[in-house]
């Protein structure tokens, strides 16, 4: 995705920030819920037979479950580490080194473009116009986040301990 100059600012260049960690990154993240993806089946008319790209699709957490659900997918992802893992998990998921400013696709190609988790990497103005280039006409953008649940007792007491407020409460994610 792109090295915006919030990223920019702390150092992060997605392409490289997850190369050491790929293989623990994909044992430690969690899926996202089946009613998820019931509700992309629903919203699209149904993901079987339609050509979806998931970008900044990581080790492939949610291009997998795309492909269960009978979607052709391709998962773009700037960083070779992840690329790997997701190949190497996800054999049947098809890869491609990208960012979403810049898609390696043709133009009206895509019948859904996914996001999960990884928005935040992007330059949203220009990753948007890139998304609706590559779209079909009618074609949708699905964008999705985990968010912490801030009233778990365990995690208001890590919250408190280490001093950081719950993922994805502020009015950006990362506050």
């Amino acid at each position: 995705m792109s090295f915006t100059s919030e990223n920019a600012r702390f150092g992060l260049d997605p392409a490289r920030v997850f190369e050491p960690i790929a293989r623990e990154y994909q044992l430690a993240r969690p899926a996202y819920p089946a009613a998820l993806y019931d509700a992309l089946d629903r919203l699209t008319g149904g993901l079987a037979g339609r050509f979806v790209i998931d970008l900044g699709a990581g080790t492939g957490i949610a291009s997998s479950a795309l492909a269960r659900r009978g979607a052709t997918v391709l998962a773009v992802e700037p960083s070779l580490a992840m690329l790997g893992a997701l190949r190497s998990a996800h054999p049947s998921v098809g890869v491609a080194a990208g960012r979403a400013e810049s898609l390696p696709l043709r133009s009206h190609a895509a019948d859904l473009i996914t996001c999960a988790q990884a928005w935040h990497w992007v330059e949203p103005a220009t990753s948007a116009r890139e998304c609706r280039r590559v779209l079909r006409p009618g074609g949708q953008l699905a964008l999705w986040s985990n968010v912490s649940d801030s009233g778990a007792a365990w995690l208001t007491e890590i919250e408190r301990e280490v001093g950081l407020g719950p993922y994805g409460a502020g009015p950006l994610q990362d506050d």
